[in-house]
């Protein structure tokens, strides 16, 4: 028979660096890949603009109404744009694009 190659990838294609690994989230055409994230308590994830509608990231922690337990990107980011966050808090965040009521691109975050 023939044998299939190719390379295994994890969601959000992790990179270490110095205590912690960073993932990369995109956003484009109206949703977030990977929707579905699970990463350590410290990691980082940066969230990457790849659509033509504008990004402006909202994180928030789905069992708490505390202000502390949200995350805002305060700009709005273009094609092509980042947002970087350090996920300190463990829970499940749920990730949306708030600047695009119809396409929120809608996410989750999953701290261990």
């Amino acid at each position: 028979g023939t044998g299939a190659t190719g390379t295994v990838t994890t969601p959000g294609n992790p990179v270490a660096e110095s205590d912690h690994f960073l993932y990369t989230v995109n956003y484009n055409n109206g949703v977030f890949t990977p929707a579905v994230l699970n990463i350590k308590r410290g990691d980082s994830v940066k969230f990457v603009n790849k659509d033509n509608l504008t990004m402006k990231i909202s994180i928030v922690l789905s069992s708490s109404t505390s202000t502390a337990s949200n995350m805002l990107d305060q700009h709005s980011l273009g094609k092509g744009g980042t947002y970087s966050v350090s996920m300190s808090v463990p829970g499940v965040w749920v990730i949306q694009n708030i600047n695009e009521s119809g396409n929120i691109g809608g996410g989750v975050i999953n701290v261990r």
